[in-house]
């Protein structure tokens, strides 16, 4: 499963990034916050472990039926990891999306997602992806339940 995520995550980005590099970047990168303060994601020679992590764990709360853990982690994972040079927030979007129509959900307002601020602190990001997994997936088959 984790070999066939990794492969998904790079098609999605291929696919919605023709023109970008292609693969996992190989730079360190940086984001200048609303504050001013620089934040720097997860060095270029960490991101293969890193995704991997969260890949796994994410598939793990899936088996363990808890989607709205399983893609508040998936999401908050790739935002932070940042895997590739360009189009993180899409590729990340349209992984969640996919991931959510794996277990016969779909994401209402998914572009809310990309709206909302994330902070230093995990467990408080978590909490708030949490609930709004919680209150935009519709369900339309049932394959999990929307435990945390």
């Amino acid at each position: 499963m984790l070999q066939q995520d990794f492969q998904a995550l790079l098609r999605l980005h291929r696919t919605l990034l023709p023109e970008a590099p292609q693969g996992l970047r190989t730079h360190d990168v940086f984001c200048v916050a609303n504050t001013g303060q620089k934040i720097r994601f997860t060095a270029a020679a960490h991101v293969p472990g890193q995704l991997a992590l969260i890949l796994e764990r994410s598939n793990e709360l899936m088996r363990e039926r808890k989607l709205v853990a399983a893609l508040s982690v998936l999401w908050l994972g790739l935002i932070a990891v940042h895997p590739f040079s360009d189009g993180n927030g899409r590729v990340a979007l349209a992984f969640v999306e996919k991931k959510a129509k794996e277990q016969g959900f779909s994401l209402q307002s998914a572009a809310e997602l990309q709206s909302i601020l994330l902070t230093e602190d995990t467990t408080e990001n978590l909490k708030h992806l949490m609930t709004f997994f919680s209150t935009h997936l519709k369900q339309g088959s049932t394959h999990a339940t929307l435990t945390g």
